[in-house]
């Protein structure tokens, strides 16, 4: 498997599908913009992905892997700034291999012909692997053969993050004290993720503006850092609410971020959502963001407006102000979204379920190959 880098929220999904007892497992990765964790339960190798102009990039490595010859199938990174990305398909089911491109499958700035390169190297593959079913389905609108694509729902794993959560929840008056010592008096939204200016934070900002006439004691928590920090730090300066909005920085551990999700009454994420969703989910907290799910990255296909969080018209601040305040007044709505938002988090999705997507692609892809180089 071709990836950019090895994140530490990856490790479990590498780990769960190299533990299949008929898949040996190679992550190839790069060690750039993403902080890097080591392998654990799976073998990988660092490997050098060559830049070129524009954000393009060249993977001389994994061509490299293709002439050895020693793979049954390879899943690529589709991504469409790799310039080798059809140069290593072609010369895969060349050499007898399986070819899998593994992605999102959309851009959220997608010109007219990136996204016929990446339909194009769709219909090249042997297997495409997808992180939602809604954009699966719009393949098979488009032409691609059902049979040759999978979903592997992109998720979490839910394990450290419920032992950490029951860790708190098992020491109320730890939660107390941890409440009493950041002067959480009053209800409490959480912001958690790097800050990005597409995440349109500064739109929470503003609702806790306007929350404040009903809620005196309301505090909003920020954890992340970002390119978009400083505009949502002037933001609140520039709104007076500097008493009300807390600003964590960068967090690391289920362990110390499990008090203020525990603290928190509702998760707010403008736009522009992703895995987040799900973290807030397993704690049973409901999420609020942007019904314009065209701006949204695919997790977003998790939350069901009404059943485990709440949309809000996109653009309109008013309206999230008003999702907002009805999940702070609202007990029993607030008390039935969280217990789905915790139900869809934990049951519907997980590293392991992702890892059998996955593995469903690579036998079917091995299968290709297998039928390919009989008739060669």
């Amino acid at each position: 498997m071709q990836q950019p880098a090895l994140p530490a929220f990856r490790v479990p999904f590498f780990k769960a599908l190299a533990a299949k007892s008929d898949i040996d497992f190679l992550l190839l990765y790069a060690d750039g913009d993403v902080p890097t964790v080591p392998a654990d339960g799976f073998d990988a190798e660092c490997r050098v992905i060559g830049g070129v102009a524009n954000r393009l990039f060249w993977d001389s490595a994994h061509l490299k892997r293709l002439k050895e010859g020693n793979w049954d199938v390879h899943i690529l990174t589709w991504n469409t700034r790799y310039l080798s990305l059809i140069p290593t398909i072609r010369r895969g089911k060349k050499a007898g291999a399986g070819m899998i491109c593994w992605g999102h499958g959309y851009s959220k700035s997608e010109g007219r012909f990136r996204s016929w390169l990446r339909f194009k190297t769709a219909q090249m593959a042997d297997a495409i692997v997808l992180y939602s079913v809604s954009v699966a389905e719009s393949y098979v609108k488009r032409g691609i053969p059902r049979e040759k694509i999978f979903v592997a729902l992109n998720s979490l794993d839910p394990r450290p993050i419920q032992e950490a959560r029951t860790a708190v929840l098992a020491e109320p008056e730890k939660q107390a004290a941890f409440r009493k010592e950041h002067s959480l008096t009053g209800p409490v939204l959480l912001y958690v993720s790097r800050l990005y200016p597409e995440n349109r934070v500064e739109m929470l900002m503003q609702s806790t503006k306007d929350l404040l006439a009903e809620f005196p004691d309301l505090k909003t928590v920020v954890i992340g850092v970002g390119p978009g920090t400083e505009a949502v730090e002037a933001k609140v300066k520039e709104l007076g609410i500097e008493d009300h909005v807390i600003f964590t920085g960068a967090v690391y551990g289920e362990e110390n971020v499990a008090p203020w999700f525990a603290a928190a009454d509702a998760f707010c994420y403008p736009q522009n959502i992703g895995l987040s969703i799900l973290h807030a989910m397993n704690h049973a907290l409901p999420v609020v963001t942007s019904d314009k799910i065209e701006a949204q990255n695919p997790e977003i296909e998790a939350l069901r407006d009404g059943e485990n969080g709440l949309l809000y018209r996109d653009g309109d601040n008013d309206d999230m102000t008003a999702k907002l305040r009805v999940l702070l007044t609202d007990k029993e709505l607030h008390s039935r979204l969280s217990a789905e938002a915790h139900r869809t988090a934990t049951e519907d999705y997980s590293t392991d379920t992702m890892a059998d997507g996955m593995a469903e692609a690579v036998r079917y892809a091995s299968g290709v190959a297998q039928r390919r180089r009989a008739s060669s």
